[in-house]
């Protein structure tokens, strides 16, 4: 095998365009990627992006498909799947209440319309404490500024994507945080 065939194992790609060509499967084969990244800019509709999907993966089995899904004001998917409010939003009601039901079942829903829409990881949740409000690079991404709640109702999110055996990303390391 050619040297760059094994670093492309090590790779994963945001790709252009929103249907699944010979040109891009044969890119993606070619250099072996281990995975793709889809953004706003792969996503037209439910059918469109699970026809795409479902395309790449039947040419390559193996292949990772990640999407950075967080909801709120990250979400690829905004109009096509269910719409989540920001984690702050989540954090604010667990916080309020000490329910953690509404956040199990939102963390539930959306790792189970990923994983019908053929997504193996998704680069989320959010660790970062809401440090200073008025950095507008976490704002509502954040769970809370407390450590404790950002911990438990991130590990919910794991949880659940877990469940549909789907990869989390506890992000963002070493942490946007205060930037």
């Amino acid at each position: 095998m050619k040297r760059y065939k094994r670093l492309g194992q090590l790779i994963m790609v945001g790709i252009d365009g929103t249907e699944p060509t010979f040109e891009l499967i044969s890119y993606l084969k070619e250099y072996n990627f281990s995975g793709i990244v889809l953004f706003k800019r792969n996503i037209i509709s439910l059918e469109q992006i699970g026809y795409f999907v479902e395309e790449i993966r039947s040419k390559m089995p193996g292949i990772f498909v990640a999407v950075d899904e967080e909801g709120g004001s990250v979400s690829r998917y905004r109009g096509i799947c269910t719409d989540f409010p920001g984690n702050q939003a989540l954090g604010n009601y667990y916080k309020k209440t000490g329910d953690r039901d509404l956040v199990e079942k939102a963390a539930d829903i959306m790792a189970t319309e990923l994983k019908l829409l053929g997504v193996t990881w998704n680069f989320a949740p959010v660790f970062d404490l809401n440090s200073n409000p008025n950095n507008p690079v976490i704002g509502d991404r954040s769970f809370s500024s407390d450590i404790d709640t950002v911990i438990k109702l991130g590990a919910i999110f794991i949880k659940a994507f877990q469940n549909k055996e789907i990869m989390a990303t506890a992000k963002h390391f070493p942490g946007h945080g205060d930037t």
